[in-house]
């Protein structure tokens, strides 16, 4: 995407100085190699390429990977076609452009501490004004993370139509059973994870208003599951609902509470699966 950039910027730099190695090393990507891959909430995982294929896209041929945001090892407590694995099922599996940034070696960015981490640049949420018709800012640019002006449009309008006090709604009130049709964990996982997806993207206000209102309805809707209604719900769902859980929880809280919240959580919806008769369901 074409942009101005101040010709004495940092993101500037001499030809190939910051690019060569990284374009050689993608240049020679090939099926089953293990690569750390951002999913789609901006996570680094540890991934394998499943298989790549040219994609025509606007008159282009775009190298594209199916990436497993998962690596397959002798000690994966999980298993598919391909052999025991550790991270995520299929269900994640991504297409991502082999020269896209979100493809990078093996370990450079997974290995990555917390104190690595860049942390958010909040200083346009202070400087913005509402978008017109708009009784706050919904949503902010981020550097490095999302400045497309027609997400954060799309974002602002979504929210100020009450999309985000519709979904608060019904994961607050909902109660998770398992009549067809119903609302279940499995409607539960979908919307939290929507709404979870802009996290980063929010404007500190909304996060303080609702973060903690969101974290909270996802946390007691999850455990206070009747066992009924754990029947039919996938792995994939529990697991959704907590990286969302999580995913929120960076924006509202310190560090060391966020990883002992964590913590706990997981070890709730461990007991929760444990002590269900469904055994089939338990993890």
């Amino acid at each position: 995407m074409d942009r101005v950039v101040d010709r004495w910027s940092v993101e500037i730099a001499k030809f190939e100085s910051k690019t060569k190695e990284t374009w050689e090393w993608k240049a020679g990507i090939k099926v089953d190699v293990q690569v750390d891959a951002q999913d789609d909430a901006c996570k680094w995982v540890k991934a394998t390429i499943l298989s790549i294929e040219d994609v025509e896209e606007q008159g282009r041929t775009v190298p594209t990977a199916l990436v497993g945001m998962r690596i397959y090892c002798e000690t994966g407590q999980r298993h598919d076609e391909r052999g025991p694995y550790e991270g995520w099922s299929d269900r994640f599996d991504e297409r991502i452009p082999v020269y896209s940034p979100r493809l990078c070696k093996f370990l450079t960015q997974t290995t990555k501490t917390r104190a690595d981490e860049e942390e958010l640049d909040e200083t346009l949420d202070e400087v913005l004004t509402p978008a017109e018709g708009h009784s706050r800012v919904w949503a902010v640019p981020r550097s490095r993370k999302c400045a497309s002006s027609e997400y954060m449009r799309q974002l602002g309008h979504f929210c100020h139509r009450g999309g985000l006090d519709l979904i608060l709604s019904i994961i607050a009130g909902g109660e998770a059973t398992d009549k067809p049709y119903g609302y279940n964990l499995c409607v539960m996982a979908i919307l939290i994870s929507l709404i979870s997806l802009p996290a980063q993207i929010y404007h500190k206000a909304v996060m303080a208003e609702y973060g903690p209102k969101l974290v909270e309805a996802a946390k007691r809707g999850l455990l206070s599951a009747p066992d009924k209604a754990l029947r039919d719900v996938r792995r994939e769902h529990i697991e959704a609902i907590v990286k969302a859980i999580e995913l929120l929880s960076r924006r509202i809280l310190e560090s060391a509470e966020r990883e002992k919240d964590a913590e706990i959580l997981k070890l709730e919806v461990a007991r929760l699966c444990l002590n269900s008769s469904f055994m089939e369901r338990r993890i």
